[in-house]
């Protein structure tokens, strides 16, 4: 190796650590106070109040799932604040806690049904998307009466409520919506929010931690960020239609004198916009497919023609639940199942000149018409139902 050569080596030796960062901006886990939820309420004089879920580690135990419940102290603190917009809110709280505020693990928002309809949710987006800790995919849930008391409460299957609630509401039997989609719903014409809609369903004051209960009242629709009704029961089931969004879920209903339960596990939706002389028009097929999951009805489902009765009767209540969610979308003028931007994207032209502007009020009037198709796939029976059977 030459004098030159080495004379590289020890230069690259030298100066490679220049070219390496250092953890200057550091932050030890114990200088922060990390956030996993969030609850806004309207005070009485119009101010913002807004709380903070923040766990005890010391306090948690061991580190595995679940563990809530019965007795011992709460492993969580809430710390709450007033003002005039969050990022005040979020100082004030500041001033008060040793530890920085972190809300990247945040998971849940939880808004107030006041602050839904009186002030709406728009504004809250200008703060999140500001700050690059808030987390797009956190779980925007609206709460009957006041939000903070959700956090308040110890859930009894989890260590803290914010946890609980995240887990009712990712779960396959609810339309769950995150930040982002919010987002992007309040950022575009033609569509409108819909959003889970909870409340505390029992509060144990008698133990020793007050305990709670969460539980999905339905979904609170939206005319562009302003809280305007809440959908229950067959009109939510037509929204998953509409939306051309299926996911698996169950239907119970009259049968020939008994109760007929079906697993809906399968399913598929076309929704086309087609233009007419004085109006939109949707037309709209479904494609079902279900196993049968319990029958107290006194039908041989053996028999093929039953089968079919059971078939037919599924795509009535289907028809029936896609008619009320409709009624419900033109009654409150809340587009939750995007239905124009359909529009738009069928009749781009026809849709900046004429309907852009007056969406809501064409969505009123706008036609639909059916199709649906059931196929039940299996009975499930492994002999004769006895439910039909002559009493002796």
């Amino acid at each position: 190796m030459t004098r030159w050569m080495r004379f590289g080596l020890l230069l690259a030796l030298f100066s490679s650590p220049l070219t390496l960062t250092g953890c200057w901006d550091r932050m030890e886990i114990n200088d922060m106070a990390i956030a996993v939820a969030s609850a806004l309420d309207l005070e009485e004089d119009g101010k913002l109040r807004m709380s903070v879920q923040i766990p005890l580690v010391g306090q948690m135990g061991g580190m595995g799932g679940g563990g809530g419940g019965g007795g011992g102290e709460k492993n969580f603190i809430v710390d709450s604040e007033t003002g005039n917009t969050i990022r005040e809110i979020n100082a004030k709280q500041q001033l008060k806690l040793p530890r920085r505020l972190f809300f990247s693990h945040r998971r849940v928002l939880l808004v107030s049904e006041d602050v839904a309809k009186e002030r709406g949710i728009r504004e809250f987006f200008d703060v999140i998307a500001r700050v690059p800790e808030n987390r797009l995919n956190a779980n925007l849930v609206i709460v009957k009466g006041k939000a903070y008391k959700l956090l308040t409460m110890k859930p009894k299957m989890e260590k803290f409520s914010g946890e609980g609630i995240r887990e009712i509401v990712e779960s396959e039997a609810v339309m769950g919506t995150t930040m982002k989609d919010v987002a992007q719903m309040l950022n575009q014409y033609g569509a409108d929010p819909i959003i889970p809609y909870l409340a505390l369903v029992e509060n144990n004051k008698k133990a020793k931690i007050e305990t709670a209960d969460f539980k999905m009242l339905g979904y609170a629709i939206f005319h562009d960020d302003k809280m305007v009704g809440v959908l229950k029961d067959d009109p939510t089931e037509g929204i998953r239609w509409l939306r051309e969004q299926f996911q698996p879920y169950g239907k119970t209903f009259d049968f020939k004198g008994g109760k007929v339960s079906l697993n809906i596990y399968k399913g598929k939706a076309n929704v086309t916009p087609v233009l007419e002389q004085d109006h939109i028009r949707f037309d709209v097929k479904v494609q079902a497919v279900a196993y049968m999951l319990e029958s107290t009805a006194p039908v041989d489902f053996i028999d093929p023609t039953e089968v079919r009765s059971v078939e037919a009767k599924l795509a009535e209540e289907i028809r029936e639940s896609l008619k009320k969610s409709v009624s419900s979308i033109q009654e409150y003028k809340s587009d939750v199942s995007q239905l124009g931007l359909l529009v738009a994207r069928t009749y781009p032209r026809k849709w900046q000149m004429e309907f852009l502007s007056r969406w809501h009020e064409e969505l009123a009037r706008t036609k639909f018409t059916y199709d649906v198709q059931v196929k039940i796939s299996r009975i499930g029976l492994t002999s004769e139902n006895i439910g039909k059977r002559e009493r002796r």
